[in-house]
């Protein structure tokens, strides 16, 4: 009874050195849950109390806030690069490359326009009626162009009269 009283008065005002030694591994992101868990020797009950811990959770949602921002600063980086080879995608030959390029291009536009939502407040920015009509449309400019390839290829000559 005493030592239950004890711990719930008096919470510890730092994480202890396995709690950041298992945040930093989590996030290192070389190691699964279950190998960290293995290394540290904790259960993953214990892992989901430590969760319930204010301090144990808040360093955890600033370490997660920080990989977030730092892969949005990445990905900007490298953003016109991912549009010209995207692009580039469309114009494949295999069918299923365009149509995943297509919806790529779908989905990373409306992840542009506010990256800050979290994954659970993203919605689609286009209505499904609507991308249905953009692959349509680039269906058939891909299938006049591979008929316009062909025709170029085997020109039918006329025969004369």
């Amino acid at each position: 009874m005493f030592q239950q009283n004890y711990k719930s008065r008096f919470k510890p005002k730092y994480l202890t050195k396995k709690q950041k030694s298992v945040i930093n591994d989590f996030f290192a992101g070389t190691l699964t849950e279950q190998q960290i868990f293995d290394k540290w020797h904790v259960t993953g009950q214990t892992y989901y109390r430590w969760h319930s811990d204010k301090l144990f959770a808040d360093e955890f949602n600033k370490r997660l806030i920080f990989a977030r921002r730092q892969h949005e600063f990445n990905f900007a980086r490298y953003t016109s690069q991912i549009d010209a080879c995207l692009m580039d995608l469309t114009k494949s030959q295999k069918d299923e490359t365009a149509r995943k390029a297509c919806m790529d291009m779908i989905n990373y536009e409306n992840n542009l326009k506010d990256p800050v939502k979290s994954e659970f407040e993203k919605v689609p920015k286009i209505h499904p009626q609507l991308s249905g009509r953009i692959f349509k449309a680039l269906a058939m400019i891909r299938k006049e162009d591979e008929e316009k390839r062909k025709s170029e290829k085997n020109p039918i000559s006329p025969i004369p009269a």
